[in-house]
């Protein structure tokens, strides 16, 4: 990553900014850190062609602080820059903060900074205060800037750098029709004049960086899907001055039910009146009853204050699901760059601006050469790898602690411990990892728990008095006592409601719970609200099914797990999707279940829709309603395709199915981006890669994500051999590598568990009946059908894994056709580890210690597989994806 010496506070410049009318008293003198100036690199893609006669050009939509900073960063490296933006004087509703490093790695000015809040206090629901900022260092502080000032600044300098800024409203673009046309961008010009009517303008460029925020139309335009916001609400408030003493470096931060569900409110001081607002994602129509609540809970320090200013805005809960096509790419709000928990977004959105203007520049060797998406990829390679622990760490954080009062208490009550400022700080204000003291973050964990515990202790508390509460409506002789006393340095606030939550254990002789394909005593554990999350739930649901399990038997599948995640069956009507559809209905962790095929599923759906099992079944009928049936899937399996005949061989199987998996996955990648997408359509071998290409070219490829299903080589495998050696199936695992089809199906018998051993003419025998068993199906059925049934199965235990590997479960193994470098190949199936993002890891161990057997076997299906895998890619790279 580029970085830049961090310039001390003093002697730096200054510009004409809205004057303030109570500046910051004795401002403090900040100290150089000592990191060296690393220069700005520049190298050229070498396949873009040079232009003659002119230098690149480049647009950027929007001039809050992403557009401002990329466009600066543009003009400065010799590109011809526009940057268009309407409201150029912007108050977007923010709370303003932006941290330490910010002013340096951006050179800003002092007299932009409002304030320097160096206290602030956590307040929690029942208003017990905890006082933070006791760690920083006395030249340290958190900057509250007007981002009407901050913004202007921002242009200005890109201006006086050489960009071109027009006041104007974006309308649409143009998208180039062959790969070097430029983008024709349509606007309204308004020459500066308020209230004019405007003319419309065009404007032609190579490239787009659309920063206009998170109702962004340059997002439209490339299709980047949609993504949840929160509504932003904040008032400013003019309070007397004997008021804005108390406020002259404090910010306050008020949590909640009242406040927000699941956010939090504010008061931040700016420079002569308070920021007052509050931000929800689930409850937005409710935002102006959380907005009087936060005035309620601070009225008696804003008492007599006037509002001057009311705003709204939308603002992003998590990156959109394409945040680069082509030769366009996105940043700041419009990419999605606001952290949970905080709602943080200054910063993100001036590092994103500039991150992805430097990879311009770079590609483009300062202007001289065409850019392609290659170079923009680096800017989100970039990012990606930078801040990507960052936002996790914050989501986790907000579903841990933002979900119920009690979580909240426990939240205030951490956030008093010295260590947890310290560390908090660090990051905030450096934007980098702190490096923790081992000790310390053990008596941190111990200190959570010991919050959680006692705020847990109060929830039970209200759910006692919530069930009193039912008890004493329906008889009138009841009494109402509470056995224990809860202590949490309450002040006497009544306890708030919340919904109950509650662990069953099942008993011995009660309906086993299906779990995917085998049943288990099940331990239901159901946590409607509980402020644990659904993280904290699942590690509960495996301690709980420890202790009900027998020592020898796989805990997870002692749980009657909670339903959460949305499965989509892409061709659900044929012969492998209406059973595997019935399969993956009995799983107790889907919650709905998505049926499409381009004829008719809706028999499928009424059918399935009359199984007593908890998933909602839907069904979804041609090319119009595919969007639907995906949006918001956590797991696409595809079994989409015409069946193998007798006489077909997997040409003829290609030449049908490749177009058809590849319209599909596109549908996936523009609506599901992130879900795991399961591939069973044959030929496996080519379509895998398929997928992946139509993935690469959408910008949403991740080799984690993408499987080709396998498992019923490894199913065949397993009951083969265990016939064969009259075996306990349930004991039998047989690994089987390469790929799925013909000879590049690999069983591995030398590695079966358990050992066992085989004559040379029994692995001969076993190798070609499991290589060829697929034939034995056709030709059984007489030509009347195929491994519908079995394949089936297969992908219903390989959709299971995944949904299991979901929900938490550490301990998740299967066989698939994956992206790979255990050999030479690209592709290639193995053993993998599967977790919440997909595969955690490739298992090599299989591949060590083959006998002579397998091992020429190995080096005999490898030209087959290549071969395979190059004609899919092929297939893509002649048929470019649709946008």
């Amino acid at each position: 990553m580029t970085s830049v010496a961090f310039k001390p506070f003093t002697g730096l410049r200054r510009s004409s900014v809205l004057p303030c009318p109570n500046p910051n008293p004795n401002p403090t003198t900040i100290t150089t850190l000592s990191k060296p100036l690393v220069k700005f690199h520049v190298s050229a893609a070498r396949t873009s062609p040079k232009l003659s006669n002119r230098n690149l050009r480049v647009a950027v939509i929007g001039g809050g602080p992403a557009g401002g900073a990329a466009a600066e960063t543009l003009a400065k490296g010799g590109i011809e820059t526009f940057l268009i933006e309407r409201k150029l004087d912007n108050c977007k509703p923010c709370g303003g903060a932006i941290p330490l490093c910010m002013v340096g790695e951006f050179d800003l000015p002092l007299d932009i900074i409002d304030r320097r809040v160096t206290k602030m206090k956590m307040i929690s629901p029942s208003n017990i205060a905890v006082d933070i900022g006791q760690t920083l260092k006395p030249h340290e502080y958190i900057g509250m800037v007007r981002r009407e000032v901050l913004d202007a600044y921002l242009r200005d300098r890109a201006k006086d750098n050489g960009a071109n800024v027009i006041n104007g409203l974006f309308l649409k673009m143009d998208m180039p029709k062959t790969w070097d046309d430029p983008f024709v961008l349509h606007y309204t010009e308004y020459d500066g004049k308020q209230g004019a009517v405007g003319s419309k303008s065009t404007l032609e460029v190579d490239a787009v960086i659309g920063a206009d925020g998170a109702n962004s139309r340059v997002a439209k335009a490339i299709n980047a899907g949609d993504y949840d916001y929160a509504i932003a609400f904040q008032e400013r408030i003019k309070i007397p001055n004997d008021k804005m003493v108390y406020y002259e470096s404090l910010a306050e931060m008020y949590v909640g039910d009242d406040v927000s569900p699941d956010f939090y409110g504010w008061v931040f001081p700016k420079c002569d009146h308070v920021a007052v607002g509050t931000g929800t994602v689930t409850h937005k129509s409710d935002i102006k009853k959380f907005q009087l609540a936060t005035r309620n809970r601070a009225k008696d320090k804003i008492l007599g204050g006037k509002i001057i200013r009311v705003e709204a805005h939308p603002i992003p809960e998590h990156p959109r699901p394409r945040r680069l096509s082509g030769r366009v790419a996105l940043v700041g709000d419009a990419a999605g760059y606001v952290t949970k928990c905080s709602g943080e977004g200054i910063y993100f959105a001036a590092k994103s601006g500039r991150m992805c203007a430097e990879a311009i520049v770079e590609g483009s060797q300062n202007g001289k050469k065409m850019v392609d998406e290659g170079d923009l990829r680096k800017y989100l390679e970039k990012w990606d790898k930078t801040y990507w622990p960052t936002y996790k760490v914050l989501d986790v954080l907000q579903k841990v602690f933002y979900r119920s009062n009690p979580a909240r208490e426990a939240f205030v009550e951490m956030c008093a411990d010295e260590y947890v400022q310290k560390m908090t700080f660090d990051s905030y204000l450096y934007k980098t990892v702190a490096p923790g003291n081992p000790l310390e973050d053990l008596k941190l964990a111990v200190n959570t728990i010991g919050s959680l515990v006692r705020a847990n202790a109060l929830r039970k508390e209200m759910e006692r008095l919530n069930i009193s509460k039912c008890e004493m409506a329906t008889t009138s002789a009841a009494t109402f006592s509470i056995g224990s006393t809860v202590s949490f340095r309450s002040r006497g606030s009544p306890l708030l409601q919340t919904k109950p939550s509650a662990v069953r254990l099942a008993s011995r002789n009660s309906l086993a719970s299906f779990s995917g394909l085998k049943a288990g005593t099940s331990v239901n554990c159901d946590s409607e609200s509980s402020f644990l999350g659904k993280e904290s739930s699942a590690a509960l649901r495996g301690s709980l099914a420890l202790k009900a399990q027998k020592p020898n038997q796989r805990s997870y599948y002692g749980l009657q797990l909670q339903a959460s995640y949305k499965v989509a069956i892409l061709g659900a009507a044929g012969g492998i999707g209406q059973p595997l559809a019935l399969l993956v209905k009995m799983s107790p962790l889907v919650s709905a279940l998505n049926l499409y095929d381009i004829a008719n599923v809706k028999g499928v759906a009424a059918d399935l829709s009359h199984c007593n099992t908890p998933s909602q079944v839907l069904d979804f009928t041609g090319p119009d309603e595919l969007g639907n049936c995906l949006k918001g899937v956590n797991v696409v399996v595809i079994p989409a395709g015409v069946p193998r005949k007798p006489g077909m061989t997997r040409d003829d199987l290609f030449n049908i199915n490749a177009n058809i998996v590849k319209t599909l996955v596109e549908a996936a990648a523009d609506n599901c981006p992130d879900a795991f997408i399961h591939i069973i359509s044959n030929p496996v071998n080519s379509t895998v890669p398929i997928a992946a290409e139509v993935l690469k070219q959408k910008g949403v490829y991740d080799p984690k994500k993408l499987f080709g299903v396998t498992t019923l080589d490894v199913v065949r495998a397993n009951t083969f051999v265990a016939q064969k050696k009259n075996l306990k199936l349930i004991d039998v695992d047989v690994p089987v590598i390469g790929g799925h089809a013909g000879i590049t199906i690999l069983p591995l018998l030398s590695k079966t568990k358990p050992s066992v051993s085989f004559t040379d003419e029994e692995v001969e025998e076993l190798t070609a009946r499991i290589q060829n068993a697929g034939t034995e199906v056709v030709e059984a059925k007489a030509g009347a059908g195929s491994a519908t049934l079995s394949m089936a199965y297969a992908a219903a235990r390989f959709v299971e894994s995944s949904l299991r590997a979901l929900d938490g479960d550490g301990d998740v193994y299967e066989c698939s056709y994956v992206q790979s470098d255990l050999t030479d190949l690209p592709f290639f199936a193995s053993r993998i580890k599967l977790g919440r993002k997909g595969i955690e890891a490739l298992i090599p161990s299989d591949l060590q210690g083959l006998s002579e057997y397998e091992e020429k076997a190995l080096e005999a299906l490898k030209p087959e597989l290549k071969a395979s895998i190059e004609k899919g890619i092929a297939f893509v790279q002649k048929q470019p994806v649709t946008a």
